[in-house]
């Protein structure tokens, strides 16, 4: 091996002991080995960073897939709520015609999906007609779903159950039905099937091995796609049980069913009310197998290069490395000295010590590739920026846009490229948008954040120039020492306008309150008003700014107050409404007598809230009994007078009252999901209480005024009792009661309305007083007359109390007032019908044994029976039945119009696109009208269906389309072509005047 002379002559250092220890070789390998450590860390680094990523990634498109099955599974029960809204108001099912039901249920079962069952029962909620074959006769009445629907009169569902039929598990759901007298005859109840959840997965592009499961809130396995029968009712692994008490929507990563680690999207159920664990699981190994197979290639390329380089390192040192090595000291040492521009001036270098070189240049080749995959990773994160809900836009420090999403796009009506490059304010209303620039200034300037980091609710500005309520989240990021600004936005139009209605509602509900002239108050269990309308602000001498908050207390004495208190605490322990006089003061000190109607106000729970109340004036009355009780005939008199008014005023009275209850159910139905359809629930609820004791009270001074006036008429009492015993039946059978009519052919004469209102009286107060035995409704003939009489096994009535039963608010056995007991009205409106009928009333009872009531009618000469009234035909204003086509793309909304339009007598031409329609036109019956939805299929618009169907046709035809679009370009075209337009949600009543209207414009035409 020849030697520089320059290294030759160099003094050599004697080595250490320490320096023997190690060959130049391995110095040489430690040195190299300590320049690869941070190439190597950041190589590592970057790959576990890319891991950490792509995990995170894979997380979000489980959730994703989440979010679509929870989505599928939301619109699938709200096609469920409209079915059952619309089968329950058919005249098939209402009549419970269970042969024309069953024939019904064949034409529906091709047009649904297969896991999709639908039931009607009877009243004892046994299946009388059914979808599903095997269910008739079955027995559901103890079904949760079934009896919540009953009690609440409502909508009602439970969590999953076992199909009876077939033992699999479904989602049910009910509602009740009525018959004509308008109680309830049945339940009509769908049930979800599990398979639901195997037809979406099939219908869905899923990732490989990926499964959809579903669980019960006691961890039971209810249903898996794709199906696995051997995993269907077992329990939940137990790593999986911590997600039943979840507190939100994750992802975690368990052993799945089938013992395959997962990667798992969940929801949990909220406990106690039956719902599900819905899970989207991902195979794990399947999900980051990309990711693992470039980290085991990287890796590998590492390895091999630092083998590459120690094999030649280890060559080269063995043949020629002593020389270039000396050099590469020497020039160290000048370079050490301050020569920067020394070089090693190496010649003749071996190839091997070029390869290390090219093994260097190699390792950078290999860095910037893992560069390269690192921004097709950040690609890949953009694309999740592109798919989603929200408006994004990214800018940087200038305000100039960089990226723009789709939604954004649909958000503001500009393509990415008309965006991207210019300033962000041009998305801005002014004047934001002429200061947009200065205010980014100010931020670079200052740092003082006045958007950044905090949402608030902003002003946007569309292609087309209008303005929009938006929502914005900024937040600020940098790269490489450059600022930008991620913008997160939201159009919250809709919102804005759920704001403006419910505004609207409640200025409308304190407008119709403010209608009442008599003061009417709401105040909570403290006693301080919430609620008062301008007749208690003028009593008060106040505004209703200064009365809010404030008590009695604060207007009147502490005696008049105490008795004020005293009657609200009593409606708030005993949650029942009461009647009573009480003694006010006004603004100018006068003390005023008030008939006062007081009611609890209930909370969503049930629990009283609080007291409404209306105050009557009556101390005009007080005072003038009080100067006339000397004389009875006067007082009488007065007392007539009284009552008179009060029949005179019970328009005036009632009035506003049914104002009040029609605008409350209007609210109800467009505020139904809002949370406060539960205030609108509770004024309901008083307003009720407070109607009825209104109702009972005008009653009776009508009566006694003499403004009711007597139709007396043949009257056949079989048919009338047997319907009475029909229509309490029932609630005799409820309170474990027998309930029996024994009545002869016989015709009596008297006005039909009041004798009924009498008996109705006489069997309501039998039945309310009896707790054990029965009730027995029998007539007799007495010559002349017919004995009708009431008899029942009762509590009885002494006979010194035989005349006061008769007087108004006088109960046996109710001193606490229990509502439930009744009014005390009955019995008085009994005997003032008697008087104005002259059919006398007899009463025989005795303490324990029950009561006997009668009721003297005389018997009819001459019979002459009045027809009965002719039923609904379908027609209207004289008007035959007609044809109307209906043109709907939706299975389920177009079965229900075509059952509802059915029930009105007419005949039903159902399309579900443009194209089946026109087809139906080639034969008869032709259409007079036409239903048709706004968007069909295709593309496709009803105007288009309705324009090819006149064309088809050669002449014009009536229509209305049906649309939930409330954009005014809507009624546009819709008044362009001369069509009528109707917005979604539309109820019966508005959807048959439209149809009856159209048949009359076609008889018109034709």
């Amino acid at each position: 091996m020849t030697t520089s002379p320059r290294v030759a002559d160099r003094p050599v250092a004697r080595p250490d002991r320490r320096e023997q220890r190690w060959s130049l070789s391995a110095r040489l390998l430690v040195l190299l080995a300590a320049a690869l450590v941070p190439v190597v860390a950041i190589a590592v680094y970057s790959q576990v960073e890319l891991r950490r990523e792509y995990r995170a990634e894979v997380h979000r498109q489980a959730l994703q897939l989440l979010g679509g099955l929870e989505s599928e599974q939301e619109q699938l029960l709200e096609e469920i709520r409209h079915l059952l809204a619309t089968v329950r108001q058919t005249r098939i099912v209402r009549e419970q015609d269970m042969a024309e039901c069953a024939r019904f249920m064949d034409r529906l079962r091709p047009d649904y999906p297969a896991y999709l069952d639908l039931y009607v029962t009877d009243r004892n909620g046994v299946i009388r007609c059914s979808t599903d074959a095997a269910s008739l006769g079955i027995t559901i009445g103890d079904r949760v779903h079934v009896r919540r629907a009953i009690e609440t009169d409502g909508l009602a569902s439970s969590g999953y159950i076992l199909k009876r039929s077939n033992g699999r598990p479904a989602l049910p759901f009910a509602i009740p039905y009525h018959d004509d007298a308008d109680r309830v005859a049945g339940v009509v109840t769908v049930l979800l099937d599990t398979r639901w959840l195997e037809d979406y997965a099939s219908r869905r592009s899923l990732p490989e091995n990926a499964t959809f499961v579903l669980a019960d809130e006691n961890g039971t396995v209810l249903a898996r796609a794709p199906a696995r029968p051997d995993l269907v009712g077992v329990g939940l692994p137990a790593p999986w049980h911590s997600l039943l008490h979840a507190s939100g929507s994750g992802v975690e990563e368990l052993p799945g069913l089938d013992g395959v680690d997962r990667i798992v999207a969940y929801s949990p159920p909220v406990p106690g009310t039956g719902g599900l664990l819905v899970a989207v699981t991902l195979d794990r190994e399947k999900a980051l197998a990309p990711i693992d197979r470039t980290s085991y290639r990287m890796v590998g390329l590492l390895a091999l290069i630092l083998a590459l380089v120690a094999t030649i390192l280890w060559w080269g040192t063995s043949r020629l490395v002593r020389a270039p090595v000396a050099a590469l000291v020497a020039a160290t040492e000048r370079w050490r000295r301050g020569d920067l521009a020394v070089r090693a001036g190496l010649t003749g270098v071996p190839r091997e010590i070029a390869a290390l070189g090219d093994a260097f240049d190699a390792m950078l080749e290999d860095l910037e590739a893992q560069q390269a995959r690192l921004r097709r990773a950040e690609a890949r994160y953009r694309s999740i920026v592109d798919t989603a809900v929200d408006a994004m836009a990214v800018i940087d420090e200038h305000g100039i846009v960089q990226s723009f999403n789709p939604a954004a796009e649909r958000t503001f009506g500009y393509q990415a490229d008309e965006v991207i490059g210019r300033n962000v304010s041009m998305l801005m209303p002014e004047p934001h948008r002429s200061n947009h620039d200065g205010y980014l200034a100010h931020y670079r300037r200052t740092g003082e954040r006045k958007v950044i980091g905090i949402g608030r609710e902003v002003e946007g500005r569309r292609k087309d120039g209008s303005i929009f309520p938006l929502e914005l989240a900024i937040a600020e990021w940098r790269v490489d020492g450059e600022r930008f600004f991620t913008g997160i936005m939201r159009d919250i139009t809709e919102r804005r306008e759920t704001q403006r209605r419910l505004e609207e509602s409640n200025r409308l509900l304190t407008t119709i309150i403010e209608s009442i002239p008599e003061p009417v108050f709401v105040r909570d269990r403290e006693g301080r008003f919430i609620l008062v309308n301008s007749s208690t602000c003028a009593l008060l001498g106040r505004d209703a700014a200064a009365v809010l908050g404030t008590r009695d207390r604060d207007y009147c004495p502490p005696a008049i107050a105490d008795r004020i208190e005293a009657s609200d605490r009593e409606v708030l322990e005993t949650g029942r409404a009461i009647v009573l006089e009480q003694e006010l003061q006004d603004s100018t000190g006068q003390r005023r007598t008030c008939l006062s109607t007081k009611a609890p106000l209930r909370d969503a729970s049930g629990a009283v809230v609080g007291v409404i109340g209306i105050a009557f004036d009556i101390s005009e009355r007080k005072r003038s009994e009080e100067h006339l009780h000397a004389a009875k005939a006067e007082a009488e008199r007065a007392n007539l007078a009284k009552s008179k008014f009060l029949a005179a005023a019970s328009h005036d009275l009632r009035q506003p009252v049914q104002s009040l209850t029609l605008f409350l159910d209007l609210l109800k139905v467009r505020l139904r999901d809002h949370p406060a359809a539960v205030v609108l629930g509770n004024m309901e609820q008083a307003l009720e209480a407070l109607g009825a004791l209104l109702d009972s009270l005008l009653d009776v001074s009508k009566l006694d005024a003499g403004l009711v006036v007597a139709q007396p008429a043949p009257i056949p009492l079989a048919p009338l009792l047997e319907r009475l015993a029909a229509e309490y039946a029932p609630r005799a059978e409820a309170a474990g009661l027998r309930l029996r009519v024994v009545s002869p052919r016989v015709v009596v004469r008297s006005d039909p309305v009041l004798l009924e209102r009498m008996l109705r009286n006489l069997i309501e107060n039998a039945l309310r007083y009896t707790k054990r035995g029965g009730v027995l409704v029998g007539c007799r003939r007495r010559g002349e007359h017919v004995r009708i009489e009431v008899v029942d096994t009762g509590i009885g009535i002494a006979s010194d109390q035989f005349q006061d039963v008769f007087e108004e608010f006088y109960q046996v056995g109710n001193p606490e007032r229990d509502r439930r007991k009744g009014l005390g009205l009955g019995l008085a409106v009994v005997r003032r019908l008697s008087r104005l009928l002259d059919h006398p009333v007899e009463l025989h009872s005795r303490p324990g044994r029950g009561s006997t009531f009668a009721i003297l009618v005389p018997r009819a000469t001459v019979v002459e029976l009045p027809q009965p009234p002719a039923r609904f035909s379908g027609g209207d204003g004289g008007f035959s039945p007609g044809v109307v086509m209906v043109i709907e793309d939706d299975a389920l909304i177009r079965i229900g119009l075509e059952a509802m339009i059915e029930d009105w007598g007419h005949t039903v031409l159902a399309a579900a696109s443009v194209d089946e329609a026109i087809v139906m036109t080639d034969r008869e019956p032709l259409p007079d009208a036409v239903v048709t939805d706004y968007r069909l299929q295709g593309g496709r618009t009803g105007l288009d269906a309705v324009l090819s169907l006149q064309a088809k046709l050669g002449r014009p035809i009536p229509a209305t389309i049906v649309t939930g679009d409330t954009a005014p370009e809507r009624l546009a075209e819709a008044k362009r072509g001369g069509f009528r337009l109707l917005h979604k949600p539309v109820g019966p009543l508005e959807l048959k005047e439209a149809v009856t209207a159209m048949l009359r414009e076609s008889r018109k035409m034709g």
